[in-house]
């Protein structure tokens, strides 16, 4: 009974098939289209003729106007060729004519300039300007003299302007047109004239004067022509066109027709225009079977042109064309025809709105869902509510879409989460609270495995986080996880002995059942379980959702997997690192904590400069993945030094290298030979006479025993070695002593490849001191070349001359050695471009690369500058050589001081090898007075003046 009254209230829902009611306006579209059709096809035929009934008309217009121009120019001679101009003989009496002709002129507008040619050469020209400043302009050509005169004029007719100058012969009529002129009884037009020097060519309509000795002229140019009948009729579509009949030239044509073609009347072949080739192919092959008034050509591409002729055959040597294109007309014909057809379409206008609100009405729903769709599509999943419909199959697909829409969610979230945390117990917390949302259960845990043992990693409960437990659980005896150990994923509805190493939940929920779902590596090792409390459900329903937390299980054991090896991988890399700064450091005993100290002191500057707000350093805010660089490149910040010999890291005096003592022993079995000698020779003399010996000798005895004692000071190199203490080694090394055993006893492979070749003569006189060839340890490979590095390889890998080593003016090194241990950087680039970084390492090797380059420039291994060299670089080379200045274990050199120790870097600043913001900035901020009280001697610790320190910078 109560199931039949929840039927009865739900809402009747009809079948969707009642929609097809809209196809009654797809009817009405039908007979709209063919109506509309047939109106458009009746409309066009008759547009068509309408046009080119118009065109007709247009061209009879342009005739009109032509034939009228002719008549009006013919009027103006006429009354020219009666007037008194041609009996004046000179220049002042043909001038007092100029207000008439200026009467005469501007009546057709047409006319360019009237002009007349008297029977002794004599020319005059006046022209017509309207748009210029100077209204009128006065040419007179005097034969006699050969001058042109240029007269300009104002509107009144006031002379503005008077000048004159030679010329040759300006362009004029010819004498047979001016005598052709002269003998005929009617006008004669001339094409294509320039009847002055440096005026645009003209039509020259010609009249003989009444005297029979002067001839009377109007010009017009074709663009002149133009406006008039534009300024009369209105705008010309198309083009106007001159030809001459003989010569086959364009008098005149549009500038779109002339191209390229810069000639004043370039000939029709010439030319490229499709239009003009057609024209010309027409003109030659049936010139006599074409209208009179006027036909059709069509173009290659089957562009059609309507011509019709202005002149009516009026002028026997030319030909005024009128073209419009084809087109054009049909274009005309057909806008007509589609305004007509839309305005009968609109007549089916009332019926839109009522097929409008039909459709609005019953598609609305459907049109809402398309979009819910279309946003699910594009992963836009937020919740809105969705439409509803009395159709049944409408309501079921309205709930799959809410379905489909959640489950989305839930899988984006977990993505998220899994992008966005990289610590692992957050990232599992998200992702089982997602895949709670989705399951719709009342809680959840991740376990996972730590020995033996399971540990809560994640756990939720009707929304919350549980309080975390760190008692592990031990799972193995309970036949709830028996199945789950063995890597199978199980359900089980639950009571109350399952449900008891599930208690830390809470109370159990009745009917529920709990599904646990293994997590496993790509190996098939079980490390660890998701467990969902799900409430109590129909089979089918159940089935999806353990669908669905399988899937889920996949993505959290990746990401279990994915972390682990992350945080080994990071682990194994900083022991790595770690490794081989702490092998670099037992390299050599008395730089033994430097890659340990100067990262500390790195890091505590990177520090302060990050919370500094001065110049650059405003924008320096590391994250965890630059920190993360910042610490590995302090660490690695002389890993090439792995590559440098330790005899040249250690050398604390100039003669200290690794060599073959036989060289020593040697000597010393010189002296044992000396000493036999001289105690022969001692036996032999008596005893008063070895007294005498001895006191004669005991001078130069002391003279040598100062020498050496002068060598040996220099061989500390403690001080600076000035040009006359080296002279004064080389002249000591100039000494002679007398070699009786043969340098070549004892000697390895490659030491006697290096002597000279030939026999030794012995006994043999040796200096005291050399730089002999054999010395000089060739490098045994040429030494690798990078543009990118200013630092250059020395000629020889080690020179190992006494006197090159003893005269080194400062420190123990050889520019040799020296070169080595700088070389170091360029090592540490190579080997550490070669690591396969991640992207949030790929600096490293910047930051390691540049703690050698200084601030103007002057560093290396590339010679930046301080603005082309890394920040982080810029912070461990002031780290670097404040521990290298107050190390103790340097045999080299004594500790300094702290006061010492900023002071020489304050002078360094100065000399451009420092940032001197970041050496403020460590000055200031004490990290300097932290590190001496945990690294250096009290002795070191001294009072420091940071005022003087910072003075200046």
């Amino acid at each position: 009974m109560n199931t039949q009254l929840t039927r009865a209230r739900q809402p009747q829902r009809l079948s969707f098939p009642l929609f097809i009611a809209l196809a009654m306006s797809l009817v009405v579209l039908v007979v709209a289209l063919v109506l509309a059709s047939q109106t458009y096809r009746e409309t066009m035929a008759q547009s068509l003729a309408d046009q080119e009934h118009q065109f007709d008309n247009l061209t009879r217009m342009l005739r009109l106007r032509v034939t009228a121009n002719q008549n009006l120019i013919t009027a103006q001679l006429r009354l020219m060729a009666q007037s008194k101009l041609q009996e004046a003989a000179n220049w002042p009496d043909r001038e007092r004519f100029l207000p008439q002709l200026m009467e005469l002129l501007p009546r057709s507008g047409a006319s360019s300039s009237v002009f007349a040619r008297f029977d002794n050469g004599d020319q005059l020209m006046l022209t017509h300007q309207p748009d210029a400043d100077v209204r009128w302009q006065v040419r007179q050509f005097d034969a006699a003299s050969q001058q042109e005169r240029l007269i300009l004029l104002g509107e009144d007719g006031a002379p503005l302007q008077r000048s004159h100058h030679d010329v040759a012969l300006p362009a004029h009529l010819e004498q047979a047109q001016f005598e052709q002129a002269l003998t005929s009884n009617h006008t004669v037009q001339l094409p294509l004239m320039s009847l002055w020097s440096g005026e645009p060519p003209v039509i020259a309509t010609l009249q003989a004067a009444s005297n029979h000795r002067s001839v009377f002229g109007v010009t017009a140019a074709l663009t002149d022509i133009r406006d008039a009948m534009v300024q009369q009729i209105g705008a010309l579509e198309g083009y106007l066109l001159v030809i001459d009949r003989h010569s086959r030239r364009l008098i005149h044509g549009d500038p779109a027709l002339l191209g390229d073609n810069k000639e004043a009347a370039p000939l029709l072949t010439d030319l490229s225009h499709p239009l003009l080739n057609a024209l010309t192919q027409a003109r030659s092959s049936d010139l006599d079977r074409h209208d009179l008034h006027g036909f059709t050509l069509t173009l290659p591409k089957g562009e059609q042109w309507q011509i019709r002729h202005l002149d009516e055959g009026s002028h026997p040597d030319l030909e005024l064309l009128y073209a419009v294109p084809a087109d054009l007309l049909h274009q005309r014909a057909v806008t007509k025809a589609r305004q007509f057809t839309l305005s009968l379409l609109l007549c089916f206008a009332p019926a839109i709105p009522l097929i409008g609100w039909m459709t609005q009405r019953m598609s609305r729903p459907l049109h809402q869902l398309t979009q819910e769709i279309g946003r699910i599509g594009a992963f836009e999943l937020d919740e809105r509510p969705l439409p509803e419909a009395p159709v049944s199959e409408f309501h079921a697909l309205v709930q799959a879409i809410r379905r489909m829409r959640g489950a989305l969610r839930n899988f984006i979230n977990i993505g998220e989460s899994l992008v966005a945390k990289q610590d692992l117990r957050p990232l599992l917390q998200g992702m089982l609270v997602e895949t709670n949302l989705a399951l719709q259960a009342e809680g959840g845990a991740i376990l996972l495995r730590e020995g033996d043992a399971f540990t809560l990693a994640a756990t939720c409960w009707h929304g919350r986080e549980l309080p975390p437990m760190t008692t592990p659980l031990s799972l193995e005896r309970h036949p709830l996880f028996a199945r789950p150990l063995e890597g199978h994923p199980h359900w089980s509805d639950l009571d109350d002995s399952l449900w008891r190493p599930l208690s830390f939940f809470g109370e159990r929920p009745p009917g529920a059942g709990v599904a646990i779902e293994p997590l496993k590596d790509h190996g098939g090792r079980l490390e660890g379980f998701m467990l969902f409390v799900l409430p109590a459900m129909a089979p089918t329903r159940r089935n999806g959702h353990l669908a669905l937390l399988r899937a889920c299980s996949g993505s959290a054991a990746s990401a279990v997997l994915t972390q682990r090896l992350l945080h080994e991988q990071k682990g194994l890399l900083d022991a790595m690192v770690r490794l081989l700064a702490g092998t670099i450091d037992a390299k050599s005993p008395h730089t033994g904590g430097h890659c340990r100290r100067v990262p500390e002191l790195a890091l505590q500057l990177a520090r302060c400069a990050s919370a500094s707000q001065e110049g650059e350093l405003a924008g320096f805010t590391p994250g965890p993945d630059q920190w993360e660089a910042i610490e590995l490149a302090s660490w690695l910040h002389d890993c090439g030094k792995i590559a440098t010999p330790e005899f040249v890291v250690d050398k604390a005096t100039k003669l200290e290298t690794p060599y073959n003592r036989i060289h020593e022993i040697r000597t010393r079995f010189e002296v044992l030979k000396r000493d036999a000698l001289i105690a022969t020779l001692d036996e032999r003399l008596p005893s008063d006479e070895q007294a005498a010996t001895r006191a004669a000798v005991a001078p130069q005895w002391r003279e040598l025993d100062e020498e050496f004692a002068f060598v040996a000071r220099c061989n500390l190199g403690n001080e600076f070695m000035c040009e006359d203490d080296q002279a004064r080694v080389r002249a000591i090394g100039k000494r002679t002593w007398l070699r009786t055993l043969s340098l070549r006893l004892g000697l390895s492979d490659q030491e006697l490849a290096r002597l000279p070749a030939g026999t030794e003569p012995l006994p043999a006189c040796e200096p005291l001191l050399s730089d002999r060839p054999e010395q000089r340890i060739p490098h045994a490979a040429p030494p690798p070349t990078d543009p990118r590095f200013t630092l250059r390889p020395p000629k020889c890998l080690y020179d190992q001359g006494e006197l090159h080593n003893l005269t080194v003016s400062r420190g123990t090194l050889t520019p040799e050695e020296r070169y080595k241990i700088n070389e170091h950087i360029i090592q540490t680039i190579r080997m550490l471009e070669a690591l396969p970084f991640p992207h949030h390492l790929a600096e490293v090797p910047l930051m390691v690369g540049g703690h050698h380059e200084r601030a103007d420039g002057k560093g290396y291994p590339a010679g930046l500058t301080g603005e082309q060299t890394h920040l982080c670089a810029r912070i461990i080379a002031i780290a670097d050589v404040f521990e290298a200045l107050t190390a103790s274990d340097r045999p080299y050199k004594r500790p300094k001081r702290l006061g010492e120790a900023l002071a020489i870097m304050r002078k360094m600043t100065e000399g451009g090898h420092f940032d001197p913001t970041l050496f403020a900035l460590f000055v200031s901020s004490g990290i300097w007075r932290d590190y001496g009280q945990r690294h250096l001697s009290p002795a070191q610790c001294d009072e420091v003046n940071e005022v003087a320190l910072l003075a200046g910078l």
